[in-house]
């Protein structure tokens, strides 16, 4: 035990050392014998300096056709984000015969969603979608009533998707 804790006082001396010899500007002062002239000269180690100046052609902009690397490569034609993909008209509709407890939904590439808490018992919106499917989320959810509540998601005219609930606290999704 007695050479356990001296091992354990020694490892903590020696990190002391080590922590008075190292200073934080990244400093490391040798002994007075380790340089030629016997006195103590500070070397530092790991000092940033001044930033390097690039050198090299900087790319500013497409110049190249579509490439600003001249690999060839040109991406989608359109106006950016997923607006470039074909549109598609997508309407959400949902409906009870008491108020929805809760329903909640999505439709990404239109950047649109929202929720609603037990106000409407009958509610649609119409939104333009982009890309291919998958391209939007319906949620519903009952409560203790168990009312059936339903959901549709027609995209550009033709149903895709449709479902209903059963029992208390029942839910259900429509995506498509």
């Amino acid at each position: 035990m007695g050479l356990v804790l001296a091992l354990i006082a020694a490892v903590i001396v020696a990190g002391m050392i080590v922590a008075l010899t190292l200073r934080d500007d990244h400093t490391v002062t040798p002994t007075a014998d380790a340089t030629a002239g016997g006195s103590p000269t500070p070397t530092t180690y790991g000092s940033l300096g001044s930033a390097p100046t690039p050198t090299g052609t900087v790319i500013t902009g497409n110049t190249n056709g579509g490439s600003a690397l001249g690999s060839g490569l040109t991406g989608m034609s359109g106006n950016g984000w997923a607006h470039s993909e074909p549109a598609h008209k997508v309407v959400l509709h949902a409906w009870s015969t008491a108020p929805i407890p809760a329903l909640g939904w999505v439709v990404p590439t239109a950047r649109a969603g929202g929720k609603l808490i037990g106000k409407v018992t009958d509610w649609s919106t119409t939104v333009t979608a982009y890309g291919p499917p998958k391209y939007a989320q319906l949620y519903l959810a009952t409560d203790y009533r168990g009312i059936r509540v339903y959901c549709t998601i027609t995209v550009d005219g033709v149903v895709q998707a449709s479902g209903h609930s059963s029992g208390p606290y029942g839910d259900v999704m429509c995506m498509a």
